[in-house]
């Protein structure tokens, strides 16, 4: 019983250390890629998330092809960033995923 409560607690732990603020579903209106290579969706509301940096170029590549198809198709775009992001606030945080959803929510 104590190697359940031991391992319980350290597995809430881990959570917390990497907890995450998912951004709720929404459709997109634009794409922008710095001239650095860092790319940002702008959302129908108008907020503008950081999705790819040009550190990480495949990265970068796939989430622009991606999210040209979403613009494209009108699909639902998530994503997710580090713990304490305002998903009602535009800034220069990151995306640690980005999700793209077919069809209705």
């Amino acid at each position: 019983m104590l190697k359940f409560v031991i391992l319980f607690s350290f597995l809430v732990c881990v959570s917390a250390a990497n907890a995450a603020v998912k951004c709720d579903l929404e459709k997109i209106k634009g794409l922008q890629v710095k001239q650095n290579g860092d790319i940002y969706y702008v959302s129908d509301s108008g907020l503008r998330r950081k999705v790819a940096a040009a550190s990480n170029p495949n990265s970068a590549n796939i989430v622009l092809q991606s999210l040209t198809l979403a613009l494209d198709k009108r699909l639902y775009v998530q994503a997710s960033f580090p713990d304490t992001y305002d998903c009602k606030a535009p800034n220069d945080v990151l995306a640690d995923w980005v999700y793209v959803q077919t069809g209705n929510i």
